[in-house]
């Protein structure tokens, strides 16, 4: 392959397009067009090329937005049900696709519960995420927390806020 050749790339290219390694495909195209003059006839067609590479590469099928939504209903419940949900842990579903994101919260009652008082700025980004759908909170010996996450989130749809704490010693004897 001639290094200043822009048919080289464009075939090179092509054979890991077809064979659906896009990254590499991409990055033989971006070889080309740094080895390749703009003056090259062919240089526009590892241009054009490159960016069908991308967009290729981005696509993506968001088979939940052509399920009706009965058949959502029935499946949101399977997943989530009623238990509430830690915000330490990662719930893979709530990120399947951006239909799902949009339903899951409005069929279910969302209910999350924070055990420990972690730094907000460093994790609970699925909380902070869904915070608007959340209908039910739980913060348990992590009273320093609330404010923080009020600040990070807004719970549009709360109506239930329950925030335990240690009991003082003097509680405890009565």
């Amino acid at each position: 392959m001639a290094p200043t050749s822009a048919l080289g790339y464009l075939r090179e290219g092509y054979i890991h397009d077809i064979r659906g390694l896009r990254l590499e495909a991409i990055r033989v195209y971006d070889q080309g067009l740094n080895h390749v003059s703009t003056e090259d006839p062919a240089y526009q067609l590892v241009v054009k090329a490159k960016s069908s590479s991308e967009e290729a590469l981005n696509y993506r099928l968001d088979f939940m937005s052509h399920l009706p939504p009965d058949i959502l209903s029935n499946i949101v419940p399977r997943f989530v049900g009623n238990a509430a949900l830690s915000s330490a842990k990662v719930y893979p579903y709530l990120d399947v696709s951006r239909t799902w994101q949009r339903v899951i919260p409005t069929m279910t009652s969302l209910h999350f519960y924070l055990r420990k008082p972690q730094t907000l700025d460093e994790g609970h980004d699925q909380l902070v995420s869904v915070s608007k759908h959340v209908k039910a909170l739980t913060l348990k010996k992590c009273p320093k927390t609330i404010n923080r996450l009020f600040y990070r989130a807004s719970f549009d749809s709360l109506t239930e806020l329950t925030i335990q704490g240690k009991k003082k010693e003097e509680d405890r004897d009565h």
